[in-house]
């Protein structure tokens, strides 16, 4: 949601199985949370992970059709499976023509995307994955439920106390990071 008070920033790539692990909390906290709590996706393909490129790249493609998260939760949980010939059965399973994929994957507007989702990671100093940023609060690797709750229940509680004071809802999130670090702030 737009208005959501607090915003989780993942930074993950689709080869990567400490990401995958963590894919279930993720899900988890948007089943406990629908309202309160909006997810933004950054990718990092490491460059060990010689699949990750190529799913991060065909799932921008998805993005562009509307079905960013199916490639994505299909990537996370087929993780085993990833290849060209894969991209192109996760195409299919989900309504996109594989000439769209093979097509938008060399179209340089993706690599673009990939590129800005990694120069992010790289202003945060982030070279490994997952990482999340719970407005601004960093969570490295795949934390368990408890750890992800403890700070989203802090900043709904900051957010609580924004709207008493005054702060319309609408600018509770800008009001909660106006003040942002200029380093990671660990949990």
């Amino acid at each position: 949601s737009e208005l959501a008070p607090v915003e989780i920033i993942q930074i993950a790539g689709f080869e990567c199985p400490y990401s995958a692990k963590a894919q279930s909390t993720i899900k988890e906290i948007a089943r406990r949370y629908p309202k309160h709590v909006r997810h933004v996706f950054f990718h990092l393909p490491l460059p060990f992970h010689d699949q990750s490129l190529q799913s991060a790249l065909a799932s921008t493609v998805a993005q562009r059709e509307g079905k960013f998260w199916e490639f994505a939760d299909t990537f996370f949980a087929e993780q085993d499976q990833l290849s060209t010939a894969h991209t192109r059965r996760v195409a299919q399973r989900h309504d996109i023509a594989v000439e769209t994929i093979n097509e938008g994957i060399k179209r340089p507007e993706a690599q673009s995307f990939i590129d800005q989702s990694k120069a992010v990671a790289n202003a945060l100093r982030i070279n490994g994955t997952p990482n999340f940023f719970i407005n601004g609060r960093n969570l490295r690797g795949a934390q368990p439920l408890e750890r992800f709750k403890a700070v989203i229940d802090e900043e709904l509680a900051k957010a609580r106390r924004l709207v008493e004071n005054g702060t319309p809802r609408s600018r509770v999130y800008a009001a909660t990071i106006a003040d942002g670090a200029t380093s990671p702030q660990f949990v």
